[in-house]
């Protein structure tokens, strides 16, 4: 997840915030906090011309775990949907017990699948649709 720290695009972020209701105000503080960063190298001695990213989420940054876990749930909400779909099912811890098919950690995520061909094409697929926007593979 610490990569993915670094990789996340600015406007999946900010369609995010926008897509969960967040007033515009905030959506425009929040992303001026993201935006606003510069960074200088210094390489052989020589420091370099600043220049600003255009991806990521500053680690150490107190508001970058909060958005992280923002955009986080738009994987969850995405395998939670092909669950209900019956794309792809969970695991039971008991026979009454209600079915899970992921756990998302700070700097881990647990998926729970089917181990047949079919599971693990909707899994990719879910995947594929999470990673392209946020990861800039579209």
């Amino acid at each position: 997840m610490s990569k993915a720290y670094g990789r996340v695009r600015w406007n999946f972020l900010k369609a995010v915030l926008i897509a969960m209701n967040f007033d515009a105000k905030w959506v425009k503080w929040l992303m001026e906090c993201v935006i606003s960063v510069h960074y200088t190298l210094i390489f052989n001695g020589n420091i370099s011309n600043s220049f600003k990213p255009g991806t990521g989420l500053r680690q150490g940054d107190p508001i970058s775990p909060y958005l992280f876990l923002i955009c986080a749930n738009i994987l969850s909400l995405a395998l939670l949907k092909a669950e209900s779909s019956n794309l792809s099912c969970g695991v039971k811890v008991g026979r009454n017990a209600d079915t899970f098919t992921h756990l998302l950690y700070a700097d881990d995520s647990l998926l729970f699948f089917k181990k047949d061909e079919k599971s693990l094409a909707n899994l990719q697929r879910t995947l594929d649709w999470y990673c392209a926007p946020i990861l800039g593979r579209a």
